[in-house]
């Protein structure tokens, strides 16, 4: 195995998302290199295609290194029939090295496939520690050692202990909604803020609002426990359809009444004669944007309409065709604005 090769410029050049310079580099070294071409084949066959066009993107680490491992273990089998059927010397693969450095090139394809960033951070290697970041404006899908699910929502990170472990404890920041698989040895905690859920086998979501201080906990199916980390009697149960909420001065728990509250994962949004003030609402949590109406005049405007997996852009440009909107947009906020309803 050559030395100094640069896999992250390999993960960059099938992914198509290198350079002209460095796909000149990749290409030429292809041509000259034997065993350079034969790594490069051999991950290629097996490399996630591009989907940046699709309306939510998944990256399983596991299921993409399987396929590779078993590609470059068949390569392996090929290899050595050759060598026994050969008398002459000839040139043998390091196979071994090769599963390793395919593993840390699927991780990289990772970073620019899905956005879905998995390291090992400084410091952390000894504790088996693995923080995953969501830094697209869409949501992520992926599995956890324990085989439960994780949609991420953008923004979000978690940290997590790695399968050698055990551990079934998730620390989060930012939202994120939770498939968990039943355990009842081994209950799965998520700690954000302040607040600790502890489930055995359900479906939530958990928001950690920073800026208000305050945790949301949505159940869908089973049930969770929502307690406060700093004090210990303070707990609540939470069935499906209830929404638990967590500030620093109080612990309750309510009847979620907002048919969008996880439109954010799921990509649908519907609006039933809906204030267009809580239209805007609705779109941003989903979509982590800040929309304004910059007159009071249109709030009171009612919508009723449904929407599958589409940009906020193309919702609010629907908004404003119905209702004659003005449209601004700026670096960081989307206006409307108008005379108000007729």
């Amino acid at each position: 195995m050559e030395n100094g090769t640069n896999w992250e410029l390999i993960a960059k050049f099938l992914n198509q998302e290198a350079s002209e310079q460095e796909s000149q580099e990749v290409e030429e070294r292809i041509k000259t290199n034997p065993e350079y071409r034969e790594i490069i084949e051999s991950v290629k066959q097996t490399w996630p295609k591009n989907q940046k066009n699709e309306k939510m993107m998944e990256f399983k680490t596991d299921s993409a290194w399987g396929k590779v491992k078993d590609k470059i273990e068949q390569e392996s089998q090929h290899q050595a029939n050759k060598s026994r059927e050969q008398t002459s010397p000839v040139v043998r693969i390091a196979f071994a090295p090769l599963l390793r450095i395919a593993a840390a090139i699927l991780i990289i394809a990772g970073l620019s496939y899905a956005g879905y960033k998995v390291f090992v951070q400084p410091g952390q290697v000894n504790q088996g520690m693995v923080v995953a970041n969501n830094d697209l404006e869409k949501t992520v899908e992926s599995v956890l050692p324990d085989g439960s699910t994780v949609f991420l929502k953008s923004n979000g990170k978690i940290r997590y202990h790695d399968e050698e472990s055990g551990s079934r404890v998730i620390q989060l920041d930012g939202e994120a909604f939770f498939d968990v698989l039943s355990n009842p040895e081994r209950p799965f905690i998520v700690e954000t803020g302040q607040a600790r859920i502890t489930v055995l086998g359900t479906s939530f979501s958990v928001h950690n609002d920073e800026a208000s201080n305050q945790v949301n906990v949505f159940v869908e199916s089973g049930k969770v426990l929502l307690s406060d980390k700093n004090m210990t009697d303070q707990s609540i149960i939470l069935e499906p359809g209830f929404i638990g909420k967590l500030t620093l001065s109080e612990l309750k728990k309510e009847v979620n009444r907002n048919e969008n509250y996880l439109a954010w994962k799921s990509g649908k949004l519907v609006f039933r004669e809906t204030e267009l003030e809580k239209v805007i609402d609705d779109l941003n949590r989903t979509y982590s944007t800040h929309v304004i109406h910059g007159d009071t005049k249109i709030s009171n405007c009612r919508f009723t309409g449904t929407f599958y997996n589409q940009p906020v852009d193309s919702v609010v440009q629907v908004l404003g065709t119905v209702f004659n909107l003005h449209i601004e947009k700026t670096r960081s906020e989307i206006i409307l604005s108008d005379e108000g309803c007729q």
